[in-house]
């Protein structure tokens, strides 16, 4: 159930940030309609307004900061929905394998909703076996690592707003999970939402971009990839979220076909001229 999901990844971040989400009060279903579902939580009255981006950043940062996992581990404790695909969530010790599942999960469900692409599988899989290896085995290896903290993971305009009485950010409708702080920039790299690029610069003055840092733009567009794949499979009568991605995937397999071992040959012939 999605409210369960919701209830719980909310739940988590009112034990760090009460003033940043509507608190959770209860999530069940009726006992005289087992398909009828309910979600409680305190009152806010809000804006119709965009939180402003000296705000929402810096309070997501604080999240990230303390919000980490309690295990060490990337995943959830129960699943998450993404739209109308749910996110299984399982617990794994590699970021780079928790985003393998997932982006597998979300491409499976938008080829599910939009019907088979041969040139899309082609992609996806130089994406699972080059791209992902590539861009997110870096994070965790030699003396790099990252910490898994909680995200939204579903943080565009549509999920956030202004507090009426304290003017203060709110975030709603999670899907959340212990997962690189770096995802929850994806919805924000994707020029159609109202929360853009301004915002990802300030968040990155109070939470420094991954080592190594070279590859945090391209690391944003395959998290972007995972978000234009999912309004693609949300929105059935616009092909143009497909595209999007589409245009995503020919960019990150074009730039990253060597994959992972490409890096590493590099890295040696580098060694060697020095």
């Amino acid at each position: 159930m999605n409210l369960h999901g919701e209830y719980t990844t909310i739940l988590a971040m009112s034990q760090v940030l009460p003033d940043l989400v509507p608190v959770p009060i209860a999530v069940g279903t009726y006992a005289s309609d087992d398909d009828v579902h309910f979600y409680l939580a305190s009152f806010v009255d809000m804006t119709d307004e965009v939180p402003e981006v000296e705000q929402l950043p810096a309070k997501m940062a604080e999240l990230h900061s303390r919000a980490l996992s309690p295990n060490g581990k990337y995943g959830f404790s129960v699943p998450t929905g993404m739209g109308a695909c749910m996110q299984q969530n399982e617990w794994t010790s590699s970021w780079e394998t928790s985003f393998t599942t997932m982006m597998n999960t979300m491409f499976e469900f938008e080829q599910d909703m939009h019907g088979s692409d041969e040139k899309m599988r082609q992609m996806h899989q130089i994406i699972l076996e080059k791209v992902i290896p590539r861009l997110l085995r870096p994070l965790e290896t030699g003396s790099r690592e990252i910490q898994p903290c909680l995200v939204h993971g579903d943080l565009w305009d549509g999920n956030t707003s202004v507090d009426a009485t304290t003017d203060k950010p709110v975030i709603f409708d999670a899907s959340g999970m212990y997962a690189h702080n770096e995802y929850e920039l994806g919805a924000w790299n994707l020029p159609r939402h109202k929360i853009y690029r301004a915002y990802i610069q300030e968040y990155q003055r109070h939470f420094s971009a991954s080592a190594p840092e070279e590859d945090v733009e391209d690391r944003l567009m395959l998290y972007r990839l995972r978000f234009n794949l999912t309004s693609s499979a949300c929105y059935l009568d616009n092909m143009r979220f497909r595209e999007l991605a589409i245009e995503d995937m020919r960019y990150l397999t074009s730039k990253y076909i060597d994959g992972y071992q490409g890096m590493e040959e590099r890295k040696a012939e580098n060694q060697l001229v020095t």
